[in-house]
């Protein structure tokens, strides 16, 4: 387990050299391990260095093989990594379908989550992690509208990010995130909005200005948010 931390640590710097060496460490291990909880686990991380050096071959395998493991021993948050993982994965290698697939089999996983309030007790970090895999799900229906010019495709995105906004006002109505985690997370939202909103303006969808779209948008966002969390 340290040597899989010490290579997030690294990752999350950028030191893509120093990630793998510790993660290869550990891979190295792998077959003397006791608590098979850390195989999937490792096998994500292992995934995420090879994603970074283009290795999508080896990246799919690892990963597919630690979602493989990881359904059978049932840990909602490694389940949840690994498919993010995957999601990049196939997005990578322009199986977008496959993509959409597995961003909502992660939704789905963190919204069991949110509901068994599994993921308050994980802490912001963990909030924000999650909070990237809906916009990178709302990201690959822009990518098709981009492509396609159908409506339809912006309408899912959007229920998307209504999706993610729902869990944030949730988890700060009931347990406040610290303001850097709360920014950081509203930024994420806020950047994809005005890439939607570009992309909605370029088709000549009826909008007026995008200003007035996002204003929509945060309306009838904070109406279907409000009502789940009154269990209307």
């Amino acid at each position: 387990n340290a040597l899989i931390e010490l290579s997030k640590d690294f990752l999350s710097v950028r030191d893509i050299v120093a990630a793998e060496n510790s993660i290869r460490q550990a891979y190295d291990l792998i077959d003397d391990l006791e608590n098979e909880n850390v195989r999937p686990r490792l096998l994500t991380q292992y995934a995420k260095v090879q994603f970074e050096n283009k290795d999508w071959r080896s990246a799919t395998s690892h990963i597919a093989t630690a979602i493989d493991e990881v359904d059978r021993i049932r840990y909602p948050e490694d389940q949840i990594d690994a498919l993010g993982v995957a999601l990049k994965l196939a997005d990578a290698e322009g199986a977008i379908d496959r993509a959409v697939e597995l961003g909502w089999q992660a939704i789905a996983a963190i919204e069991t989550m949110h509901t068994q309030l599994d993921a308050e007790r994980q802490g912001p970090s963990w909030s924000h992690q999650t909070h990237q895999l809906f916009v990178d799900l709302a990201s690959l229906y822009a990518q098709r509208f981009d492509d396609t010019g159908n409506d339809e495709y912006m309408v899912q995105a959007f229920d998307v990010l209504e999706r993610s906004r729902a869990i944030s006002l949730r988890q700060h109505l009931g347990h406040p995130l610290p303001t850097d985690v709360l920014g950081a997370e509203e930024g994420l939202q806020m950047e994809l909005v005005s890439k939607l909103s570009s992309l909605m303006a370029d088709e000549e969808l009826g909008f007026e200005d995008d200003a007035s779209m996002f204003s929509n948008y945060q309306h009838q966002h904070n109406l279907v948010a409000l009502s789940r969390l009154a269990g209307i």
